[in-house]
């Protein structure tokens, strides 16, 4: 701002009138108006949420990936490692390696011919669901002869 300074007996007894010779407005000053920073604040505020709504969706997806969940082959991939298809039906846990789950077998005779299914259950016995999972898998022994085993 520019400061002068100016005799004039008009004005006062001292006579001394200060003008500004500034002529220009806030406006052309290159400063933000308050609504300019409000919409800016207000576009910000919006993607931060979808930025944040998208690391949520993320993390949940991320959990429930993590989450191990038993099924039956592993089950059925140990029973038909023994050869054994004839054996009674069966029930037992996973130990250790899947703690609160169970599993059942059961066998029955298919047809004359030898064919035999053999039916895993896994169930969790903390699951307030019950949700369960059935796997049916056909063995055949050669030793069973029209339906007596």
């Amino acid at each position: 701002m520019k400061w002068t300074m100016k005799p004039n007996a008009a004005v006062g007894a001292g006579g001394i009138t200060i003008r500004s010779s500034r002529t220009s407005c806030l406006r052309n000053e290159g400063a933000f108006t308050l609504i300019e920073v409000a919409v800016a604040s207000a576009v910000l505020a919006i993607a931060l949420f979808a930025l944040i709504g998208v690391c949520a969706h993320a993390m949940r997806i991320a959990r429930r990936l993590d989450m191990n969940h038993v099924d039956c082959t592993s089950l059925a991939a140990e029973f038909s490692l023994s050869n054994r298809v004839d054996e009674p039906d069966q029930s037992g846990d996973f130990g250790n390696l899947h703690p609160g789950y169970q599993w059942q077998t059961h066998s029955e005779e298919v047809g004359t011919n030898g064919l035999i299914q053999r039916d895993f259950i896994v169930f969790s016995s903390f699951d307030k669901q019950g949700t369960e999972r059935h796997l049916s898998v056909y063995y055949y022994n050669p030793n069973i002869i029209r339906g007596n085993r």
